[in-house]
């Protein structure tokens, strides 16, 4: 077996594993900040917003970190697949969208 092939077996899953990890984690952040919001329109409580915004900052780093991962999968590996990492790209822009608004 070539260096490169025993690397693919040991990392493949890893990186890709991390990242979904992420994704669990920012679908979890999105969560709350959404009921936050609510609370914060709905029973007038503004002092929720700045935590929402601390919360947003946390969503956006978590996109960086998972689109890095990716990045690293897909440069790694000798036959990745392409259209899983697609799919998570799609989702972290998704998470940041929702973070935004």
């Amino acid at each position: 077996m070539a260096f490169k092939e025993i690397y693919d077996a040991l990392t493949r899953g890893s990186i890709l594993d991390d990242a979904f990890d992420e994704i669990e984690e920012m679908n979890e952040q999105s969560k709350s900040m959404f009921r936050d919001s609510f609370k914060c329109l709905l029973d007038d409580k503004c002092n929720i917003a700045e935590r929402i915004c601390g919360e947003d900052k946390l969503i956006n780093r978590m996109e960086v970190q998972v689109r890095t991962k990716v990045l690293k999968y897909l440069a790694f590996n000798t036959s990745p697949d392409l259209s899983g990492a697609l799919y998570l790209i799609s989702i972290v822009i998704d998470y940041e969208s929702i973070g935004d608004y």
